[in-house]
């Protein structure tokens, strides 16, 4: 029968009877090739298909819309309308009514997102003034962090707001950036051309990206920092008491999600299945062996991913149901409709 999808049919054109000596070797070489090929065709066909193949790619610029926190998750709908579940206590979980959204954040104890023309709402813990944006402000991107927020305007200029006591709301000056990631008390960001650059708390590495790398996506935990090369393979700096800063070996993923709150860390595969690494004292790092995943991301204690569907899934602790979302919700996989358009 024909080759599966994405095996190479080998061909090879031999040449006439060769009258030198040159010729014969030339001929030989290419029969060579051809029998090699032939069983390298063999083995593909042979190969198991992954299930589905979700043909997943590095894209670091698409939307958030499933985003853990220290113990809440808060979704986006299709239409950009907002699902939140978990820790309560200081509203982290109850976004405005009416409201729709492009892009979310969850933190420590808030919540903030975009509206489709950019401007920033958040809700929940206030204390530090990390819920409170600039109203006249128009972002392209926002990260919640522990007491602090970070995002970045149409410019790939940084702003910052919330506490500072570790530095971690004073990006460096002039500096642009294409990608961003608050964690608890230390802020990263992905430069145009690749390089990371870290600022705030760095007791335990955390906020020294390695020289000389350049990565695709970047994501910080609470005393760690996980990022993607172009190639998809892992790199991790800062606190290891758990392993969070050790990726499996040889590993190519797609996406990457360090626990801002939290010692662990999870990726996705090409295909859609979930990795995690780290702390896993209560199954947070554990993920289901036969799901499928479009996106992930890593709370404190907890791991919540989204279907090919939609559907969302969530191992890890769950006493304040942060790892229970809401039965027969659907959240955008990919672009939000917050506009109605």
């Amino acid at each position: 029968g024909p080759a599966p999808r994405g095996c190479p049919v080998p061909r090879a054109t031999l040449p006439p009877s060769p009258p030198t000596g040159e010729h014969r070797l030339v001929r030989t070489l290419t029969v060579l090739l051809l029998v090699l090929g032939l069983l390298a065709l063999a083995a593909c066909e042979s190969a198991p298909t992954p299930w589905p193949d979700l043909s997943l790619t590095l894209e670091p610029d698409q939307p958030t819309t499933i985003s853990s926190g220290a113990g809440h998750t808060c979704g986006l709908r299709p239409d950009g309308g907002v699902a939140c579940w978990g820790k309560n206590e200081s509203g982290q979980s109850s976004p405005p009514r009416n409201e729709r959204f492009a892009s979310i954040s969850s933190g420590a104890g808030h919540t903030c997102a975009l509206r489709a023309d950019g401007s920033p709402v958040c809700w929940g813990f206030n204390l530090s003034g990390q819920a409170s944006p600039s109203r006249s402000e128009r972002l392209a991107s926002i990260s919640s962090g522990g007491f602090h927020t970070c995002a970045l305007r149409p410019d790939s200029s940084t702003v910052c707001w919330g506490s500072n006591d570790s530095g971690q709301s004073s990006p460096p000056r002039s500096e642009r950036f294409v990608s961003i990631s608050s964690a608890g008390w230390h802020t990263c960001g992905l430069r145009p051309d690749g390089s990371a650059i870290c600022w705030g708390r760095n007791d335990y590495g955390q906020a020294s990206a390695p020289e000389g790398e350049r990565f695709a996506s970047i994501s910080s935990g609470a005393v760690h920092t996980c990022a993607l090369r172009s190639d998809g393979s892992p790199i991790c700096w800062g606190g290891d008491d758990y392993g969070q800063s050790s990726p499996p070996e040889n590993e190519r993923l797609v996406a990457i999600s360090s626990a801002s709150g939290g010692s662990h860390t999870c990726g996705l595969r090409p295909d859609g299945r979930a990795v995690c690494w780290g702390n896993n004292d209560v199954g947070q790092a554990s993920p289901p062996e036969d799901e499928r995943f479009a996106t992930i991301s890593s709370g404190k204690a907890y791991t919540c991913g989204l279907r090919p569907d939609g559907s969302a899934v969530c191992w890890g602790r769950d006493d304040d149901g942060a790892a229970s979302p809401p039965e027969g919700e659907r959240f955008a996989v990919g672009q939000v409709d917050a506009a109605g358009g």
